[in-house]
């Protein structure tokens, strides 16, 4: 049995641990930190990832935790005609929910939520009894009840001594009184009926809300078995609402009020460990664990762990009382249904049910370590052998929950417990996003090593690197496609490849924790890792830095000696918000070991002169071409088409021109030289000092004649000639970088106006399409973001396809050249230094500087087929040759000076044989915890 692993760490642990095959598969991108906002776009974006990957690498069944695997792909009616991934995949289900419905679909509207929850190849897999019976009865099918699990701590490696004497009680979790936000948001004529649930709960702990909602006080009809599927959603939408109010009393009840009393109680022998208790009852605490380690020295340290149920809960544990025994802690947790199922009380664990019996338990137990040390090893014992996700995936295995799955008859709910003496609970912290439990987040990595060669190409067989190369990942799409392009070359030239999603990184530091480098270093060493990369400045202080013996900062890879490649699709020094000026980013970059790729070398000579980065290189971009081919099966609707990602900027004063039959040149140099002197002159007056005004204004000047006179030549390179002339104005602005790009970027808009006034210009003579953004003001049609896998078809559309750069390419050339030729399409493109060196004009591409041009040279191809088709298989056999990542990634770890041995070099001559791209990453989880800071509704 193969599966496929939705972005958890714990399970694929656990599909090590037990031997079941598995391939690692991503999860929606992660809004404002927590998964479970995950709304229909990102599940559909997530979707068509897992898909694809999953048409290249079976599996016979996918799994998940909280329902992050549960994604859409679309059909011919596109979004609104969406289907369920793993209904189109062909394969069964299987999510194992630690929290509601309602709060694991937080992004989704209900009724969404409610007829995904009708699939019948989906299995939900429940921690909760009492929830279980819930969506059962509500007519859900596939309902099964398995308790929660805990993770398989790397910092327990023998059983616990539990020597602690120091008389402290510990508790770590949140303040649940946030638990209050959804008042708001339920119907708040309910409220008195989750009152009197929790009233009639205190005194009989076994009645559940949906009996005392439906039967007891009778709030609505139950339903029934000859309800229609779905027809009960509004009623459930309504209960489940009111059950938010009840949980969020609920956990005062069982939970926050021990934790008030305790501490008046005990004073500063009680510890709080955990966020907003502050905020909400007024008691001092300690940050929570900032890592998996740091957990387990509290639990160890600490002579009684408290352990006490959310509101969420009505029957189950939650997973902070097996991450206690699992860990090695004296457990002393509320008196719950199912504790006693899954500790023997008394032996492997102690019990209180009120304020009263909690303090006798404490005084009781604190005075006789010897006690507390034998049952802190028996719980323990316990856990790892029959509470980690590895004994819940045994209890899926077992009762077939992998298998086809079919609808389940409505009434009671089915309930898959573990084999005797296998009960089951709760899983690691690091799993959920901020609306779960506590918990902490257990590293677990995944590489591909030697013998994938053998499935994407017979290029390097037998010749792996025994090194590897650490790919950080970007979400998202566009430049994540060159990472995962990067990936599947180096298998084929034998690079053995390790991955790590930086989405995932980035969604705990958004949550205020720091990444555990020391999780991450082992991981190095263990993997042999030999070199990074990634995109833009990822990963250089996404991790801890250090410095060196002068004081400087020494980013985190350069601290373990590796080298870190970083790949700019973009200009550093105006991509992501301009973070790459940061001064302390600034210091990261100048470490030897970080080697910057650019697209020019006019950007590349900028970076290194103006910014002080020792290792910039200049490297033009590559394109997979088996995801990149010619489709044959659709007929040109347009004379040109482009795909723009930017809205049109036609600049004031060239409405007039761009209606001529023939644009004025000169006419349109003095409508934007006048736009570059008032940028110019505004910059000088607000941020150069008095002294040097006039040397500026007369290099102004200078520097703007000199780009009329030369548009070919990148900006820096024209100042770097006049420096000599006008030295204290060039020796002023190299020395204040800020200043100096914002005028950069003025002298930019020489290049800016060219790519709306020529689309536009050639829309008046042939029949243009723009694709990527709203062009529908200049009547160029209005389309969404073209995904990187749909650009041939949008280019077939089209007998010519055409790009300006952006006005920040003064130089070299972007990615879109590489597509067109690669999608097999004539192109025609703005002549730019350095499009020459890689493809030849008038045969693999067609060349224009002036709007008039563009329209000869267009106007040429179209009256030519032959020779289109001609040029767009000679452009197309050029990218094959020499511009796929097998050629180009050679050439990136040569210019940084990084070997693997045993790799062949890449071949100048197109691989025949080779298999189709393998989209199946080894992807590393987050190495650090994932404690939430806050708790949301």
């Amino acid at each position: 049995m193969k599966l496929g692993v939705v972005s958890n760490a714990s399970w694929l642990s656990a599909c090590e641990a037990t031997g079941v095959e598995f391939v690692p598969l991503p999860s929606p991108v992660m809004p404002r930190g927590n998964l479970y906002a995950a709304d229909l776009g990102s599940r559909v974006a997530a979707g068509k990832r897992v898909y694809e990957m999953l048409r290249r690498e079976s599996v016979d069944a996918l799994l998940d935790i909280g329902g992050w695997g549960l994604t859409f792909v679309e059909g011919a009616g596109g979004l609104s005609d969406l289907k369920l991934t793993h209904e189109a995949v062909g394969v069964p289900l299987v999510s194992f929910f630690v929290d509601p419905i309602r709060t694991s679909f937080q992004g989704l509207p209900w009724e969404i939520t409610w007829k995904i929850l009708a699939s019948p190849t989906w299995t939900k897999v429940v921690w909760d009894a009492g929830l279980a019976k819930e969506l059962t009865a509500f007519g859900v099918g596939n309902v099964r009840h398995l308790a929660p699990a805990a993770p398989a701590f790397e910092g327990v490696k023998e059983p616990s001594r539990h020597a602690a004497t120091n008389g402290e009680v510990l508790f770590i979790g949140d303040a649940c009184a946030g638990r209050s936000v959804p008042l708001g948001m339920c119907d708040a004529s309910f409220d008195w009926v989750s009152r009197i649930g929790v009233s009639v709960r205190s005194e009989c702990a076994d009645q559940a809300f949906f009996d005392i909602y439906h039967g007891l006080y009778q709030v609505a009809p139950a339903p029934g078995a000859a309800d229609a599927p779905g027809s009960s959603a509004t009623r459930c939408e309504a209960y489940f609402r009111t059950k938010e109010l009840y949980a969020a009393q609920l956990s005062l009840h069982q939970r926050d009020r021990f934790v008030i009393w305790l501490k008046r109680q005990l004073g500063d022998r009680f510890r709080i460990v955990g966020n907003g208790w502050d905020r909400a009852y007024g008691l001092t605490s300690d940050p929570a664990p900032a890592d998996p380690d740091s957990f387990v020295r509290m639990v160890r340290a600490a002579s009684i762990n408290l352990g006490l149920i959310e509101g969420d809960t009505e029957s189950a544990l939650n997973m902070r009382h097996f991450e206690i025994a699992g860990a090695g802690g004296f457990l002393l947790a509320y008196d719950h249904a199912e504790l006693g199922h899954c500790f023997r009380v008394g032996e492997e664990c102690e019990s209180f049910h009120d304020e009263q019996s909690l303090l006798a338990k404490i005084e009781r137990h604190v005075g006789n370590p010897d006690r507390r040390g034998a049952m802190a090893r028996a719980g323990q014992q316990r856990v790892l052998s029959d509470h980690q996700y590895r004994h819940r995936l045994d209890a899926l295995i077992d009762v077939g929950a992998f298998a086809p799955a079919h609808r389940e008859e409505s009434g009671a709910a089915v309930r898959a417990d573990p084999p005797t003496g296998r009960p089951g609970q709760v899983g690691p912290a690091g799993d959920q996003s901020q609306c779960g439990r506590d918990r902490t987040l257990s590293l677990a990595g995944r590489s591909e090593g030697p013998g994938l060669a053998d499935r994407v190409g017979p290029r390097n067989v037998g010749r792996e690197s025994p090194d590897k190369l650490l790919v950080l990942l970007n979400p998202g799409t566009f430049t994540r496609n060159y990472l995962t392009d990067m990936v599947t070359a180096a298998r084929r030239l034998g690079i053995s490849t390790h991955t790590i999603e930086m989405g995932e990184v980035w969604t705990h530091l958004a949550s205020g924790y720091r990444p555990d480098s020391r999780q991450l270093a082992a991981l190095i060493e263990r993997e042999r890792v030999k070199a990074v990369i990634g995109c833009c400045a990822n990963g250089l202080l996404d991790w801890d830095s250090s410095e060196d013996s002068e004081g400087r900062l020494v980013p985190f890879f350069a601290s373990l000696g590796l080298t870190h490649l970083m790949w700019w699709t973009d200009h550093p020094q105006w991509a992501v918000e301009r973070t790459a000026l940061n001064p302390e980013v600034q210091v990261a970059f100048r470490s030897p070991a970080c080697h910057t790729f650019v697209k020019s070398e006019v950007a590349a000579l900028e970076i290194r002169e103006v910014l002080g980065w020792p290792s910039v290189h200049a490297l033009p971009v590559a394109e997979d071409v088996d995801r990149l081919a010619p489709v044959r099966d659709v007929t040109p609707d347009y004379d040109v088409v482009a795909i723009v990602g930017s809205p049109p900027a036609l600049e004031p004063g060239l409405e007039k021109l761009v209606k001529s039959d023939d644009p004025d040149e000169e006419a349109i140099a003095e409508v934007i030289t006048g736009i570059v002197k008032a940028k110019l002159s505004a910059i000088w007056s607000a941020r150069a000092p008095e002294r040097v005004r006039h040397h500026l204004a007369a290099f102004g000047e200078a520097w703007i004649a000199a780009q009329l006179d030369q548009p070919k030549v990148g900006s820096y390179r024209l100042m770097h000639r006049l420096r000599e002339e006008y030295p204290a104005a060039v020796a002023w602005l190299r020395s204040d970088y800020a200043v100096y790009f914002d005028a950069a970027f003025a002298m930019w808009d020489f290049g800016r106006w060219q790519r709306t006034f020529i689309l536009a210009y050639l829309s008046r003579y042939f029949r243009v399409g723009v694709f990527g953004s709203d062009w529908s003001s200049l009547g160029l049609g209005k389309s969404p973001r073209i995904e990187h896998e749909e650009q041939p078809s949008v280019y077939a559309r089209g007998r010519v396809a055409l790009t300006v750069s952006q006005a920040g390419d003064e130089e070299g050339i972007s990615h879109k050249p590489f597509q067109i030729a690669a999608s097999g399409v004539a192109m025609a493109h703005i002549d730019r230094a350095g499009l020459s060196d890689c493809f030849e004009p008038g045969v693999e591409v067609e060349t224009f500087l002036t709007p008039r041009e563009a329209r000869d040279s267009v106007g040429a191809l179209l009256e030519d087929p032959d020779r289109r088709s001609a040029m767009a298989a000679a452009a197309r056999a050029r990218v094959c040759r020499d511009h796929t990542w097998d050629v180009r990634l050679p050439q990136l770890l040569a210019a940084a000076g990084v070997e693997f041995s045993g790799v062949l070099s890449a071949s100048s001559e197109p691989v025949e044989g080779v298999a189709p791209r393998v989209d199946r990453f080894s992807t590393a989880s987050f190495p650090g915890p994932l404690v939430p800071s806050e708790r949301s509704g």
